[in-house]
């Protein structure tokens, strides 16, 4: 995960309540909602902060930095160490297991999907208001990075674009999910592990995942999906759930 704080996080908390939030927070309900977690245990490893980090997934185990172990959240902040954690977490799935082919699109299958279901886990655990502002700042960050990159493609075929693959995708993720319901994404999400769960080639693309996410779309919202993965569209969702767009011409190098 990229070193992002969420806003309002004061810098204890001790890797025993992380390891309990982990166990009641993260894999129940990813296991719940996804398929059953691959191993018998999952490991949680301080390392140094050497470089400008959070932590890294690694099966069965995640490795973060020692001042996600010191950290102290007050009422009414963001909790990173948990969101953070959380985005690791999800990793066990994507792509731990379901490994997406290395071609146009590939972050969709991971970091789009992690941040995503960490937002997810986020609302769950601390209700809609939380993570609308976790929304709204995954938004401003992915309109920061907009601003200083010459070129923007659509979300089908990112590959290297951490405000597009780490902000823009979980955005589109969250506001279809805001449209259509949370279970028919979730119903997509586990229809295509299903079907790639330990592939071997050829795996899967951005297109296999998004075929699994139309399917369980609405014909009513069909302009929708086009607008949020086909084309380059600024927008965000309001309050009120209703999707303000307006199709923007990517800009050429």
């Amino acid at each position: 995960m990229a070193d992002d704080a969420l806003p309002g996080c004061a810098a204890t908390r001790s890797p025993q309540s992380i390891a309990a939030g982990i166990v009641t927070g993260r894999l129940e309900y990813y296991t719940r909602q996804f398929s059953p977690y691959s191993g018998s245990q999952l490991q949680i490893v301080e390392i140094p902060r050497y470089d400008s980090f959070f932590g890294r997934a690694h099966l069965h185990t995640i490795a973060t930095t020692e001042d996600n172990f010191l950290s102290r959240v007050d009422e009414g902040e963001i909790d990173q160490p948990f969101y953070g954690t959380a985005h690791e977490v999800a990793h066990q799935w994507w792509p731990g297991q379901v490994m997406g082919a290395l071609v146009r699109g590939h972050g969709f299958l991971s970091e789009s999907l992690a941040n995503y279901s960490a937002m997810i886990v986020v609302e769950k655990t601390y209700g809609p208001a939380v993570a609308r502002r976790v929304y709204n700042f995954q938004m401003d960050r992915y309109l920061s990075g907009r601003a200083t990159q010459s070129r923007e493609v659509p979300l089908l075929e990112v590959e290297d674009q951490p405000y597009i693959a780490y902000r823009k995708r979980a955005i589109a993720m969250y506001s279809l999910r805001e449209q259509i319901g949370e279970e028919a994404v979730n119903t997509a999400l586990r229809s295509y592990l299903e079907k790639y769960r330990d592939a071997g080639p050829p795996y899967p693309t951005s297109l296999d995942l998004y075929a699994e996410l139309r399917a369980v779309t609405p014909d009513s919202l069909r302009s929708l999906l086009v607008d949020l993965f086909e084309t380059v569209t600024l927008g965000t969702s309001r309050p009120s759930g209703r999707w303000w767009s307006r199709p923007a011409r990517a800009s050429t190098a």
